[in-house]
């Protein structure tokens, strides 16, 4: 009780000569610089997720690429039929140095379509099925397997698809908007017409794929319904699956260039995305902790003229038995408040904006970064400078 009388003795000798408008200059520099440095982590982690998104995912490695040949004005393409890679050609690209392993894209024989009830609402449409073997994959989704004897049919789908259905199509027709979750969890129907039959076929989204600019099912399901509905003639692979070698996108590219090659999933697109995510936010960052030193620089002289106005107080109290750290726990106190204030502040105005671009994240198909690392950096910041201006109290309470 005696410690608390004299702590409210102190405050009132030394609160005489402290300037309102200082302290809320410097609280609200403080505010600032750490709303920014909270923003800019959250943006940091967000963004790298949309760049990652942009170019790979959890299904394929991140050297996949697929290939295709380009388009060229022939009889063939005015028929609408596409040129193929030969054997030579194949052989040819998996002898070059920047290839692990490439293979033929098997594809369907037969026409499909799918199908979907999202309520009173029925979604139909055409399709067209390709398949890679399984070793391409970085990780199989889960059933990917196929048994003939109870067919049903995982299919993969690229990630653009659920982002024009929840941007497009959902809003048009008046249906919810769906995640990756929840897609995955609609049944569908699969309906199969070729040369030696018919047939109706359970299905369902097994997952999604931001790499992968087809519709993609289990090799053994297709290579089954080839042989049972599908035609007998097989055409030369219009497309490749390859795996590069990390560092040689250059070879590639120029390989490419020069034998009239497509090839999707190899361009730096995605390492610029990266490039303009890490220098927005640096910058933004940056502008960030230059505040919070401002505020800091603010806080210093406001201390020290404080400190020099209230230097007789301070001296007489010290003679009476006062320790230096006791007195400057009168001004640390002050301090830790409007910071732990500036912060609270920072930290709302983070947990206030993220939902709202990371619902727009949501309905692109890309799951948004927790925000709890950058409420740790920004508090990390904040504990940094009130840990140095309490320090620096001391050493000038000690020389008044």
């Amino acid at each position: 009780m005696k410690r608390d009388i004299r702590h409210r003795l102190l405050w009132k000798v030394l609160k005489a000569n402290i300037s309102i408008s200082q302290i809320a200059g410097y609280a609200l520099a403080l505010f600032a610089g750490l709303t920014v440095v909270a923003l800019a982590a959250a943006l940091y982690g967000d963004g790298m997720r949309v760049a990652r998104a942009n170019g790979s995912d959890n299904i394929f490695p991140a050297g996949f690429v697929v290939l295709s040949k380009q388009s060229q004005s022939s009889p063939l393409s005015l028929l609408g039929e596409r040129q193929g890679f030969t054997e030579e050609e194949i052989d040819a690209l998996a002898g070059q140095p920047w290839i692990k392993r490439c293979a033929p894209f098997e594809s369907s024989r037969f026409d499909a379509s799918v199908s979907a009830d999202f309520g009173a609402s029925r979604f139909s449409t055409a399709i067209f099925f390709e398949a890679v073997p399984d070793d391409f994959f970085d990780s199989l989704p889960k059933g990917w397997d196929f048994n003939p004897s109870s067919p049903e049919v995982p299919i993969i789908l690229p990630a653009d698809y659920l982002a024009m259905y929840n941007l497009g199509f959902a809003p048009a027709r008046g249906l919810p908007r769906l995640s990756e979750k929840m897609i995955m969890r609609i049944p569908v129907s699969v309906f199969i017409s070729g040369e030696k039959g018919m047939a109706t076929l359970r299905g369902r989204i097994a997952g999604f794929s931001n790499r992968l600019n087809t519709i993609a099912v289990p090799l053994g399901f297709l290579k089954w319904s080839n042989q049972t509905y599908g035609s007998e003639s097989a055409p030369a692979p219009s497309r490749l699956i390859a795996e590069t070698v990390g560092g040689k996108e250059a070879d590639a590219e120029a390989y490419f260039r020069k034998n009239g090659i497509d090839a999707s999933g190899i361009s730096g697109e995605t390492s610029r995305l990266t490039t303009i995510v890490r220098g927005v936010t640096g910058v933004a960052g940056g502008a960030g902790c230059a505040l919070c030193l401002l505020a800091f620089l603010i806080m210093s002289i406001s201390l020290r003229l404080l400190v020099q106005k209230n230097k007789d107080a301070i001296n007489d109290l010290r003679r009476l038995g006062l320790p230096a750290g006791e007195i400057a726990g009168i001004y640390r106190r002050l301090v830790v408040a409007v910071n732990a204030a500036a912060l609270l502040g920072g930290l709302t105005v983070l947990y206030a904006t993220a939902p709202m671009w990371h619902q727009t994240m949501l309905t692109l198909g890309v799951t948004p970064a927790s925000i709890f690392p950058a409420a740790i950096a920004t508090i990390a910041v904040a504990a940094m400078l009130t840990v140095a201006s309490c320090l620096s109290l001391g050493a000038l309470i000690r020389r008044a």
